[in-house]
């Protein structure tokens, strides 16, 4: 057993021995997986089915998607970050991949902002009362944007490279002697992050970025996907577990290294379905017969991971909002036909896409899990 496990374990006798329930463990475990601290609180208490469904506390917005690495800030934890905003008094801020905090600015505070995000479909309704820019977060700063901002949010993937990245762009947006907000992983996330902690507070320095505060007030909802990708776990209820700490930085000069953001960047094609983002992974016209498969020997279709460092993930080729995959084997011109056809008889699908009976039952089971 390595430490990581061991303080899990440690974590857990300590829950059971004050009489806590599963989440309240799990709240208390530093931001291990939810599945690791079930696998050994189980060995000792039972607990029963307890699904409370997805605490959806922002209704005007699309659901959040795995692609995305979409998860949001309680409304409690979006105040308290907010307060902590408002009073550095800046008077231009930009929210860099975290729309949500942005918006709860612009109607608590009353202040214009700019949102730069690559979910186009966010953006689309971000732009109806914001200026909202589309932006991949692997290429450079937009001139116009450079050194403009008083302060600057950003909620990145917890991924080393993506908070690095994340941390590099809010630094080229923000002016000299501004403050950069972020949030990065508990120290349970998984083993590598206290390795990962004394790499970055390294890294922040030789790039002139200065620690200010760190405090554990990023608590996250359960996003759907999250929900579905635990739902085996009988006591994963949907209540709020999920904390990172919050970090605030002051730019005391420029940055001394570039982040190479080589990383081959997947295109999505978007289609809503049945109140559902479905998303498909762009590949190249292939006119094969169509085939499609699971990731799972058990025919499963939900992802049971919410990991990008999953190698399943790679295998993915259209994915939900609710975290349910299909892997396409062949035939990706006659599945996007499908897709696009996809409310219409099953007749008429196959006749549009050439796609055989299973593998619409396959396609359209997806977009029912």
């Amino acid at each position: 057993m390595g430490l990581h496990e061991q303080y899990i374990g440690e974590l857990v006798q300590k829950g059971l021995r004050s009489g806590f329930s599963y989440i309240q463990t799990l709240r208390n475990s530093f931001g291990a997986d939810p599945r690791e601290v079930w696998n050994i609180f189980s060995r000792y208490k039972k607990e029963p089915e307890t699904k409370k469904g997805w605490p959806n506390s922002y209704p005007e917005f699309p659901e959040p998607h795995p692609a995305y690495s979409q998860w949001r800030l309680t409304p409690p934890a979006t105040k308290v970050i907010l307060g902590n905003i408002e009073a550095e008094g800046p008077k231009e801020v930009c929210f860099l991949s975290c729309p949500i905090l942005g918006t709860q600015f612009e109607r608590e505070a009353k202040k214009k902002s700019v949102f730069l995000d690559i979910d186009t479909n966010t953006l689309s309704y971000v732009s109806t009362f914001a200026n909202a820019v589309h932006y991949d977060i692997n290429t450079e700063v937009p001139n116009s944007l450079r050194g403009r901002f008083d302060c600057v949010i950003t909620d990145p993937p917890w991924y080393q490279d993506d908070i690095k990245l994340c941390v590099k762009r809010a630094s080229d947006l923000v002016k000299t002697g501004g403050i950069i907000y972020f949030s990065i992983p508990g120290i349970l996330t998984r083993p590598s992050v206290i390795e990962e902690r004394k790499d970055l507070q390294a890294w922040l320095g030789r790039n002139n970025l200065l620690v200010l505060e760190m405090s554990p007030i990023a608590e996250y909802e359960v996003p759907p996907f999250e929900y579905m990708a635990y739902y085996d776990i009988p006591p994963f209820s949907g209540e709020s577990w999920r904390v990172g700490e919050w970090v605030k930085l002051k730019k005391c000069g420029e940055a001394g290294e570039e982040i190479a953001a080589n990383r081959q960047n997947t295109n999505w094609i978007e289609y809503s379905i049945a109140g559902k983002r479905v998303l498909l992974r762009e590949k190249p016209e292939d006119k094969k017969k169509p085939s499609v498969s699971g990731l799972y020997d058990d025919s499963s279709l939900i992802l049971r991971t919410v990991s990008k460092r999953s190698p399943l993930v790679q295998d993915v080729d259209i994915w939900t909002s609710r975290n349910a995959v299909l892997h396409i084997s062949s035939g990706f011109t006659g599945v996007k036909a499908a897709l696009d056809n996809i409310e219409k008889k099953d007749e008429e699908i196959a006749a549009l896409s050439g796609c055989d009976k299973e593998t619409i039952r396959k396609i359209k089971a997806l977009i029912s899990a």
